[in-house]
Order: C-alpha cells, then structure tokens, then sequence
C-alpha cells in the first residue's frame, strides 16, 4: 500500500489513478500528525447472474444438462437472482401441460429457488414497457421471454440460459451465458 499526504496526492493524480488501475491501494494521509483518512483503491467488478427458466426447470428436474461451469456459478456465486416471470412461465406451462414437474407444486417454486440461494429480481414497470423496445424479427418469444431479457440488460446481469434463441438478443446488450 501506498501512503501519501493529500498535497502528494492532488500533486500526482494522474499517475496514482495509473497505480490504482494496476491493483495498488493508496492511502491518504491528513495533518501534521499524518493521519489515515482515505483509502483510494480500485474497485472490483463482479458479475450477476440471472437464471433463465429453463436452468431453473433443469435444477427442479435433476435433467443433468445443465453444464458443470453453470452447476459451479449455481453453487459458488453470491449474485445469482431468479425473476417473478421465470415463476409465471412455469406456472403457465404446467398449467397448459407443456411442463410436467412430477411430484413438485407450482406453489412450492419461491420456496425451492430460496433453497438454491437464488435472489428474487422484482421487475420493476420499466420492464414490463420496455421490453416492447427490443428488437425481434419475428413474433416467436413469448412476453415472458423479452421480460427476462429486458430484466437482464436493464439490471445489467448475465442471463444464464441453454436456449439458443436467446443470442440473438446479445447484440442488443444482453450478456449471456450458455
């Protein structure tokens, strides 16, 4: 670590900001008495993850197509959130008998995701307008679908998803993850 008066500081900006950069931390110093009152050091970047419904239907099926990498972030990460609308696309599904669940209740899905450690990401009304705003060059996603990849580029989290149709929406911001 670094120290420096607050003179020394402002008297080298530029070229402290270059350290920081590099990793380095730079500690302010203050007074005659050369106290400690600042810390200037990078800060570090992590990534969030949305889980897309088809990871989460995955997990509830034990299906084993979900890749070792992603198995690794499910386990390992702090930031993995899951969406309402993951819920509302499952809770359809099964409804119209396209997902079939087994044993397992729609009403237990909050439950199940909090087991996994999954943060639940509250869309908020921007979602719901805006994702009328991405491009789609054909009307085949569902409402559901573009909410999800709103949430994520809004939110600016890593969409984790198996679903191929999904990379098309990369070039309109979303980072994802497959």
């Amino acid at each position: 670590m670094i120290q420096m008066t607050v003179g020394e500081f402002k008297a080298q900006f530029s070229s402290i900001l270059e350290k920081v950069l590099q990793g380095e931390e730079v500690q302010i110093l203050y007074g005659r008495a050369r106290k400690p009152v600042a810390v200037f050091k990078r800060i570090e970047e992590t990534v969030k993850y949305l889980i897309g419904t088809d990871i989460f239907v995955s997990l509830l099926l034990n299906t084993n197509k979900i890749s070792k990498r992603v198995m690794e972030i499910i386990n390992n990460e702090e930031e993995i959130y899951i969406s309402p609308i993951s819920f509302w696309e499952i809770a359809t599904k099964v409804q119209s008998k396209v997902i079939d669940l087994g044993p397992i209740n729609v009403m237990h899905l909050p439950h199940i995701a909090e087991q996994y450690n999954l943060k639940f990401l509250t869309p908020e009304p921007y979602d719901y307008v805006s994702s009328t705003q991405i491009s789609q060059t054909t009307n085949e996603n569902p409402p559901y679908d573009l909410m999800l990849v709103q949430q994520a580029i809004r939110s600016n989290l890593t969409l984790i998803s198996m679903e191929k149709k999904f990379r098309k929406y990369e070039e309109t911001g979303l980072h994802l993850m497959w």
